[in-house]
């Protein structure tokens, strides 16, 4: 056993022997290593005086090899998170206290050390958000599982900054904790901003410019018109000419209005069937079996049905029915518009969503491809020439759901 192991054995009997109960560690060299006990000693009364002592010693060493390999796990962790370009807080689950920060953490929250950050706290909840807001997000992360949001910080000295955290409970130190995992993203906000009044600018410059040549289009009509009217037959050619070319630009400057409303609004959820009117061309039964169907698209997602429409009555020949249906296929969902016309050629079936392509503008199908393509959806044309257009929209997973009707009492 040891001299010195034999020592504190006598040490702790003393302590038993005057009434005490006690517990120790001890520790015994073997030719396979240390191995760990501990021993409780507890004095055995009778009438009011210790008699004897009961002890009962057990093997930890398994216990503390653990201890140990969770000891040298945690210091691993905590030198990988100071190495770390992202700045991490762990956070008492019950409290919110800061319990551990890495050095990015301190330096990005104007504080000294750990020590100063654990003793002042650390504030969530700068403007323009409360308290409140702080705690739902904290809530929502032991709750739900792991949240991902942008948030504007304080430093320590007042300064504000926009950071993107992740929230999440993780074991640390033995215990569940909420970790804080968040980078700055100020520069990119600054970017985003500039971008957004850069874009203001053009947009508005644009407008501005197609305002003025579409006046000055409408005049040169108007005076072609009057030209036609009043002209000598040998001109009269040439003068139809320039009014098709006007009508022609014209057409150009209204469809580049309509491509720079593309992604200005942020994607919706939209049903697809309410994108379609029955009632849109006189003569024509449009068929909608798809109720239900919700995709998460463009604002101008409408306008790829209205262009459906336009193409089935300019090409289709007699149209005399329309049929908006769908399936689902995998993952993906399948939107399909059908028409009774003539068919699309197979050599023109990618074509026809060509800027330009047809017997009209060919603007159509060309913005239609565009406005779905926001939101990662596709559109091709499988029908058969002599029995119809077939035009299927490709919905991936994630941009598609089926909104159930609320039953009535």
């Amino acid at each position: 056993m040891g001299g010195e192991a034999a020592r504190i054995h006598e040490e702790y009997n003393i302590k038993a022997l005057r009434g005490e109960t006690v517990s120790y560690e001890w520790q015994v060299p073997t030719e396979q290593g240390v191995r760990h006990y501990m021993t409780s000693l507890s004095p055995i009364r009778s009438e009011g005086t210790v008699k004897g002592i009961a002890g009962i010693a057990r093997d930890i060493t398994d216990r503390i090899a653990a201890e140990d390999a969770l000891r040298r796990s945690e210091e691993s962790i905590r030198t990988l998170l100071d190495l770390s370009p992202f700045s991490v807080i762990v956070h008492d689950i019950n409290t919110m206290d800061v319990v551990y920060a890495n050095t990015n953490a301190i330096k990005q929250s104007g504080f000294s050390s750990i020590e100063e950050m654990m003793e002042q706290g650390l504030e969530w909840a700068d403007h323009p958000y409360s308290a409140a807001d702080a705690r739902r997000k904290a809530l929502a992360s032991i709750e739900e599982g792991p949240q991902m949001f942008q948030w504007i910080s304080a430093s320590k000295d007042g300064s504000r900054f926009w950071e993107q955290i992740s929230l999440m409970v993780l074991p640390f130190m033995g215990e569940d904790r909420l970790l804080a995992v968040s980078v700055n993203i100020d520069e990119i906000k600054r970017m985003e901003t500039s971008l957004r009044l850069t874009n203001k600018k053009l947009q508005l410059l644009s407008s501005l410019i197609r305002h003025d040549v579409m006046n000055k289009i409408t005049a040169l009509r108007g005076f072609t018109e009057l030209a036609i009217d009043s002209c000598d037959c040998v001109s009269l050619p040439l003068l139809e000419k320039v009014e098709l070319s006007a009508i022609a630009i014209q057409k150009d400057i209204e469809f580049m209005r309509e491509y720079d409303r593309l992604g200005e609004d942020v994607p919706q959820w939209q049903g697809v069937s309410f994108s379609v009117s029955p009632a849109t061309v006189v003569g024509v039964e449009v068929l909608r079996d798809i109720n239900g169907l919700e995709v998460y698209a463009d604002m101008l997602f409408s306008r790829v049905f209205e262009n459906l429409i336009d193409n089935s009555i300019r090409h289709g020949g007699t149209v005399s029915r329309i049929r908006l249906s769908g399936h689902q296929d995998g993952e993906d969902f399948i939107i399909v518009w059908e028409d009774d016309g003539i068919g699309i050629p197979a050599a023109d079936k990618e074509r026809i969503f060509d800027r330009g392509f047809g017997k009209n503008t060919g603007f159509g199908l060309f913005l239609t491809r565009h406005i779905l393509s926001l939101t990662d959806m596709e559109i091709c044309e499988e029908g058969v020439e002599g029995q119809g257009a077939r035009f299927l929209i490709r919905v991936p997973k994630g941009i598609w759901r089926i909104k159930q009707k609320k039953a009535h009492r």
